[in-house]
C-alpha cells in the first residue's frame, strides 16, 4: 500500500493520528529514525568504508522550501511570486540556532547537492541529457457552491531552487547508501533498476534546451524493474538503488527499514531471499 496523493486531498497509508502523530518527524520531539552516514570523495560518489546505517533517536528542525530557498537566495521567491516578508519572519521561529548558523549548514548541503547531481550525470543520468529541470505542477480541487459543476480547480507552477535539489540529492544519496549495504552484507533487498533507449548526440542537438530536450530524456527512460538482485539504474545514473526514504508512505519503504534493522540486529530477516528465482518483476 501507498498514501495516495489526490487534488481533493490525501489518504493516507496509515491512520492520519500516526503518519501526523507517533510517526512523524514533528520538530522538536525526539522520534525514532534510521540514520545513514556516509562520506564523499571528491567526485561526489560515496565512500563505502564510511557507510553506517543505525537505528536512532533524532530531533529535527522544519523549514518549508520557501524558508530555505530564501535563506540562500533572497532574489529567487521574485520567481515564484512569494511575499517574502512573512518568511522571513517565520524563519526565525522554525529554528533554534543563530540565522548565520543555519545559513552555513544549509550553503554545506547546497554544496553536497551540486556535487552529487554532477556525480550522476557523470554516471549517464537522465540530466546529462537535459539539466533542465521541469517545474513542479499542483493541481489542487476544492469544494465550491458558486463553481458550474461544484469544484474550484487550481493549478499552478512552482520553479524548482536549491531546496528541492536539496532534498532530491539527499533522498537519493540515502537511497544509493543502504543499497550499497545490502548488496556489500549480501541482505535481499527490492533494488529498483530501469535502463534507457540510447538518443544519439545528433537527436539531442536537433532537440530545444528546456523542456523539449527533458522531455526527450523522460521518454527514452523504460518501465524501472525491481529484483532482489541489484540493478543499475540508468534514469539516475546510479549502479545500485532501492527506495527507503518514505516508510510512512510507502509499504516497500516499510519493509526495506524492517528488513535492514533485523540485519543490523542480527535477527532473522523477515523476507529472506528465494534462491529458485531471481525477483525480478
Amino acid at each position: 500500500g501507498t498514501s495516495i496523493y489526490l487534488p481533493t486531498g490525501t489518504i493516507s497509508m496509515f491512520p492520519m493520528s500516526l503518519a501526523s502523530g507517533a510517526l512523524s518527524l514533528n520538530p522538536g520531539e525526539v522520534k525514532c529514525a534510521l540514520s545513514v552516514g556516509v562520506m564523499l570523495d571528491d567526485a561526489g560518489g560515496i565512500d563505502e568504508s564510511t557507510l553506517i546505517i543505525t537505528p536512532s533517536l533524532v530531533k529535527s528542525t522544519r523549514l518549508t522550501y520557501d524558508q530555505v530557498d530564501l535563506l540562500l537566495d533572497p532574489f529567487c521567491m521574485v520567481d515564484n511570486g512569494v511575499d517574502s516578508s512573512d518568511i522571513c519572519n517565520s524563519v526565525d521561529d522554525a529554528i533554534d540556532m543563530s540565522i548565520e548558523t543555519a545559513v552555513e549548514s544549509l550553503r554545506q548541503l547546497q554544496y553536497m547537492s551540486e556535487q552529487r547531481l554532477q556525480w550522476r550525470i557523470d554516471g549517464g543520468s537522465m540530466e546529462s541529457i537535459s539539466p533542465y529541470e521541469l517545474p513542479d505542477m499542483t493541481v489542487k480541487a476544492t469544494q465550491s457552491a458558486e463553481a458550474i459543476d461544484g469544484w474550484l480547480v487550481d493549478i499552478y507552477a512552482k520553479n524548482v531552487f536549491a531546496a528541492n535539489r536539496i532534498v532530491t540529492e539527499c533522498a537519493l544519496l540515502a537511497n544509493e547508501a543502504m543499497a550499497l549495504y545490502g548488496m556489500t552484507h549480501g541482505v535481499p533487498l527490492p533494488f529498483r533498476g530501469q535502463e534507457m533507449d540510447a538518443i544519439s548526440d545528433d537527436e539531442i542537438n536537433m532537440t530545444p534546451e528546456g523542456p523539449c530536450r527533458s522531455w526527450l530524456a523522460i521518454q527514452s527512460s523504460r518501465p524501472s524493474q525491481i529484483s532482489t538482485n541489484p540493478l543499475p539504474h540508468a534514469g539516475l545514473g546510479l549502479d545500485v538503488y532501492v527506495q527507503g526514504t518514505s516508510p510512512v508512505r510507502r509499504y516497500a519503504d516499510l519493509a526495506l527499514h524492517h528488513q535492514i534493522k533485523s540485519h543490523l540486529r542480527g535477527q532473522k530477516l523477515p523476507f529472506p531471499k528465494d534462491d529458485s528465482e531471481d525477483g525480478s518483476g
